[in-house]
């Protein structure tokens, strides 16, 4: 969760300070379209992260590798194969997430005010609702007297799947929202702040 909230950090970082400093009005005046502009800055995040998410896939597999295959504290068999599952349906989630969370990022970095404003949204957009589903299944297996292990498998599965449903819903959505729209988004920048000295230019001449 750590990674993730430092990927929806830096993820639309760099949008919004362009923005605000009128770099990115300046980049669409250049041959470079819209969509090369936000693919190079995907790209851009993509080499960022490599390192990272290398790192975490590696220590996945090596987790992996001992509690589900070596088992050297023997765990029983269902209990084996619900940590495999999760280990695995994990690893997958991350890349998921991390498509999801560099695009969304993106597109609000560019459309918020406010970068701390972007990041929370960001988060929010991609990662809310399956936690959300975690807390309302604890408190569900709790009043309902806890539940089996043989059935652990089922639940984290219907789980991951939503998380993986949200994330690539998200990242498609925003992949195609921010090239058609960003030129609209960086020229309307500055529209709502110059029109109150517009009306006092007008009223001051008459």
């Amino acid at each position: 969760v750590g990674v993730k909230a430092v990927v929806a950090l830096e993820a639309g970082r760099r949008f919004s300070e362009d923005r605000q400093s009128g770099a990115l009005e300046l980049l669409l005046v250049t041959p470079l379209s819209p969509r090369k502009i936000a693919y190079g800055q995907w790209e851009a995040l993509r080499r960022h992260f490599r390192g990272p998410l290398l790192a975490l896939l590696a220590v996945n597999a090596a987790s992996f590798w001992v509690l589900a295959i070596v088992n050297p504290w023997q765990f029983p068999s269902s209990m084996r194969f619900f940590m495999g599952q999760a280990l695995l349906l994990g690893a997958v989630a991350l890349w998921v997430d991390f498509r999801a969370l560099c695009w969304v990022g993106m597109l609000q970095g560019l459309r918020s005010r406010r970068h701390n404003r972007a990041v929370l949204v960001t988060l929010a957009r991609v990662l809310l609702v399956p936690w959300l589903g975690v807390v309302l299944f604890t408190l569900v297996a709790a009043v309902a007297g806890g539940v089996r292990d043989s059935e652990m498998p089922g639940y984290a599965f219907v789980w991951f799947l939503i998380g993986f449903l949200i994330s690539l819903l998200q990242a498609f959505w925003a992949r195609n929202e921010l090239p058609d729209r960003l030129r609209q988004w960086v020229s309307n920048d500055r529209g709502p702040a110059t029109a109150p000295a517009a009306s006092v230019a007008a009223s001051a001449m008459t």
